[in-house]
């Protein structure tokens, strides 16, 4: 057999398994799409703001910012309370001491200002973590409606330009959502 025959039985076969390669990938993919794409649109605005959950998210992230603007007024009163106090002692004491509290008012005043950052940004951390959770349970629900819906695609309704009313199933994810979960957990993180 010479070197030229070898070589042309070599690519032949590799021509045939590649065939074969390729009718057995095509198959099922053939198979799995036997019509056209059904495509579901659900809002997920209207999840994340009008479920139960959210809406408990959003009440107990209010009363924390609440208690946070509440501490900020206090801190900030007393502080100007300080200001004031030391303007009216301004003449009794030496320069050097006006200096020092004056130094001692802004220092206090600028770790106040840290914590708050970093209170708020607790609060933020801890709402999307609790938004996770929310989403988390969304993955089955999804699921449930796809499979029902026989539906191939589910995609958000603000990523839907026209169309699609016919085929949003937001109030049954809304429902499904509301019957699964009516509250969720909201603690503030502390980043490390």
């Amino acid at each position: 057999m010479s070197f030229r025959s070898v070589v042309t039985r070599v690519i032949a076969s590799l021509a045939f398994v590649g065939f074969l390669s390729g009718a057995v990938l095509v198959q099922p993919v053939a198979a799995a799409a036997p019509g056209p794409a059904v495509v579901l649109v659900v809002s997920m605005e209207t999840l994340f703001t009008q479920s139960k959950a959210a809406q408990s998210l959003r009440t107990q992230v209010q009363a924390e910012g609440k208690k946070l603007q509440d501490k900020d007024k206090s801190v900030k009163s007393s502080l100007e309370a300080d200001m004031k106090k030391l303007s009216e002692q301004r003449s009794l004491l030496t320069q050097e001491d006006v200096q020092k509290k004056f130094q001692a008012i802004q220092e206090r005043e600028a770790k106040h200002e840290q914590e708050m950052r970093a209170k708020a940004q607790a609060i933020q951390l801890g709402g999307e973590q609790a938004r996770g959770e929310i989403a988390k349970a969304l993955g089955p629900i999804f699921a449930d409606i796809m499979k029902s819906k026989g539906g191939s695609i589910m995609l958000d309704r603000a990523a839907v330009v026209a169309g699609g009313v016919d085929l949003d199933v937001t109030a049954e994810a809304l429902k499904a959502l509301d019957a699964k979960m009516t509250s969720v957990k909201f603690t503030p993180i502390t980043p490390k």
